[in-house]
């Protein structure tokens, strides 16, 4: 294959990596392209040569391992750092870099040589011309949409109401040249495929981002608040906040700055949900493929699975990290069975039901039974880095493997087991900063389905009569793809594999649930978790339009997938009016932050991300007032001393609660009024105001 010929070269790229990241981070040098640099030592270092061991064999179940691996191993290491208290980022960069080394001979034997020959220089065909031309178009196009758009005139509608023509046309443009890579003849060109879904998810995921200059989800700062605190004290802050209970995530974002050479994490926020979606094409593929054993309509369940995440959980945050995770967990073991199939079953009557609990599938062709362990344990490690990193995800992984194994879906038929016992073992020992506060509100929540529910979708069908509408479409647009992988589903009656499998796969999810001490949020997740097979399912529905690759077929699919790209735009910017972070809104934040004494406190810390970003336990929210006054009555018993007035939450307050125009300027108004409070910060989009010492009190 002309995939294996990239092996060797993967190998000395990690290799390099390995030996130049540590030097930059010991010596902290002002290398040109060292962000970039990090972000490729995180991804490689060291899970190419471990991935290229244990698979041995190129295509997109390596490309899918070899991040998974990186990464997971990255988590780990750096917790347990900083639970041991030898934190620092230039020691974790070298043993990952020594263990990178050290895996380079064993992984160098078992690929391929690489053969130098002398190069033949080929005119690149016709419709990859056409298809680069396009999509450099519609990169341009996309790009003045950016710089045209005004976000400030975004409403109840939320942001396709103010996008401008380019940036349709530009969405356009990059759907044909995907679509057309997918029913390309006499087989899918596959890299043109890869970079028309890049494109379109780099269009659709960071669009506000681009257009703002700050992140779309204000709590993407709280989290590089988090991230910063690792870095300066190589320790976890306890009884502040839960999320510090999961801390893989923070810990490796801690390292990648320190190895990129960064202040802080801010600059990765923006370009973060681009990172996250592109992790989990690969996994979303391989599942495509074990599903239905065709790459067209695998890359089109890719698209889909594009077009379909609205919920916007891809920011800076451990989910968003713990879903390629699980995703690439999940698709190694449906490669390993569809690349051996599930024995067929010879019981009668009753006792039918229960032969799948005791098949098991055969170990991969040329594994010994050595080897194989060594992917199960690879597994794990992969798993532990879930665990580690995010309340709920390991739990959907767990119910996933659970039912596998039950089926007779996998060889692996105890991992659920070891995966719920690493669980156990951290939510015992390792997240006691968490239940020891929260072990009531734990065991209340398991079983309140309709409370879930109605946090999730009923609630948030609320407020200003357009917001509702757009709220419902989002529903609208969840269950629509739910129902077209039900079709899906039924149609191929469940691929390659048997129906009861890839069922599994979708109610797995929907055990979160039931043990719902989350909140509405919840719902939002089982749907992500849901969404990539349902996506590989209604690619399935409509083979025979991706398979017939005729003129109309390929205008009819475009079209479809044209609406899908309308619809995910329209559902992931629903909310753009009051969940941005414009760029001053960041800039005056860290003012507020660099000015304002240690113990002092802030209205509102608790909602507005942007002043979390650093200082995460010097400053507080002020106690909460009870009483019959009004809310400005309340804010002056509140007393802050600084209070933080952005449009945004002028916004939120007007689409969700009726608030006048121009509320948030009155308060301003009102506080100056009242001659308690001076303003010291005034932007387009932010007014700032400090409280005046009052007698006795130090200036």
């Amino acid at each position: 294959m002309r995939e294996s010929a990239l092996m060797r070269p993967l190998i000395v790229l990690s290799c390099a990596l390995s030996l130049l990241v540590p030097i930059l981070a010991w010596w902290d040098l002002p290398v040109p392209g060292r962000i970039g640099l990090a972000i490729a030592f995180v991804l490689l270092v060291p899970g190419a040569p471990l991935a290229i061991i244990l698979i041995r064999r190129s295509g997109a179940v390596l490309w899918a391992f070899i991040p998974a691996l990186s990464l997971s191993l990255v988590m780990l290491l750096t917790v347990a750092q900083v639970t041991t208290g030898t934190w620092s980022a230039p020691v974790a960069a070298t043993i990952l870099g020594l263990g990178n080394v050290a895996c380079t001979a064993f992984a160098w034997n078992r690929t391929p040589p690489l053969r130098i020959t002398r190069p033949v220089l080929r005119r690149p065909g016709h419709r990859r011309i056409v298809s680069v031309v396009a999509l450099f178009i519609a990169v341009a196009l996309w790009w003045a949409a950016t710089t045209s758009v005004d976000l400030d005139a975004a409403g109840a509608a939320g942001l396709v109401t103010v996008l401008p023509w380019t940036y349709w046309l530009a969405l356009i443009l990059a759907v044909s040249v995907a679509v057309f890579a997918i029913t390309s003849k006499p087989a899918p060109d596959g890299v043109m495929a890869a970079i028309g879904v890049a494109v379109l998810a780099v269009m659709v995921t960071t669009f506000v981002g681009i257009a703002d200059g700050g992140s779309p989800v204000g709590t993407a700062y709280v989290h590089v608040g988090f991230v910063e605190w690792i870095s300066q004290t190589g320790t976890l802050r306890e009884a502040m906040d839960a999320r510090f209970s999961w801390p893989g995530f923070f810990t490796a974002a801690s390292a990648v700055t320190g190895w990129a050479g960064l202040a802080d994490a801010t600059p990765f926020v923006v370009f973060f949900p681009v990172l996250a979606v592109l992790l989990s094409m690969a996994p979303v593929y391989v599942i495509g493929m074990a599903v239905f054993r065709d790459r067209a309509v695998a890359w089109t369940g890719v698209l889909l699975f594009v077009l379909g995440s609205w919920v916007q959980q891809d920011y800076f945050a451990p989910q968003a990290v713990a879903f390629p995770l699980m995703l690439t967990v999940i698709a190694v073991l449906l490669w390993q069975t569809s690349e051996t199939g599930i024995p067929a079953g010879t019981a009668r009557g009753w006792r039918r039901f229960l032969e799948p609990m005791r098949r098991t599938p055969a170990r991969l062709p040329g594994y010994s039974a050595c080897r194989a362990l060594m992917l199960e344990a690879a597994l794990v490690v992969i798993a532990s880095a879930i665990v580690i990193s995010h309340q709920l995800t390991p739990v959907s992984l767990i119910v996933v493997l659970l039912l596998l194994s039950l089926l007779g879906a996998t060889r692996s038929r105890t991992l659920w087991f070891g995966v719920s016992v690493v669980f156990a073992a951290w939510f015992a020992f390792g997240a006691t900063d968490w239940w020891t506060g929260h072990l009531s509100v734990l065991i209340d929540g398991f079983g309140r389905l309709a409370e879930a529910v109605g946090a999730g979708v009923v609630e948030r069908v609320s407020g200003d009569p357009v917001y509702q509408v757009m709220q419902a479409a989002r529903i609208g647009w969840s269950a629509l793809f739910a129902i077209a992988g039900f079709v899906g589903w039924s149609v191929t009656r469940g691929g390659r594999l048997p129906m009861p499998v890839t069922a599994a796969l979708v109610v797995a999810p929907m055990s979160l649930v039931l043990g719902q001490p989350y909140g509405g949020e919840v719902v939002l997740r089982v749907y992500l978790y849901a969404l990539p097979i349902l996506a590989v399912l209604a690619a399935g529905g409509i083979a025979p339009l991706i398979r017939a690759r005729s003129a109309l077929s390929r205008v009819a699919l475009t079209l479809i997938m044209v609406l899908a790209a309308a619809g995910v735009t329209t559902a992931r910017g629903v909310n753009v009016a009051f969940e941005r972070t414009p760029v001053d809104v960041l800039e005056v934040a860290r003012a507020v932050l660099w000015e304002t004494p240690t113990g002092s406190t802030i209205r509102p810390l608790a909602t507005e991300g942007a002043l979390r970003v650093a200082r995460i336990s010097d400053l507080h929210h002020p106690p909460s007032v009870d009483g019959d006054g009004t809310a400005f009555e309340r804010l002056l018993q509140q007393a802050p001393d600084v209070v933080f007035l952005t449009t945004m939450r002028e916004r939120y307050e007007q689409i969700t609660r009726g608030a006048r125009p121009g509320w948030y300027e009155n308060v301003a108004t009102l506080l100056e009024a009242s001659g308690q409070y001076q303003v010291t910060h005034r932007t387009e989009h932010v007014i700032v105001l400090e409280r005046k010492p009052g007698p006795g009190e130090d200036e």
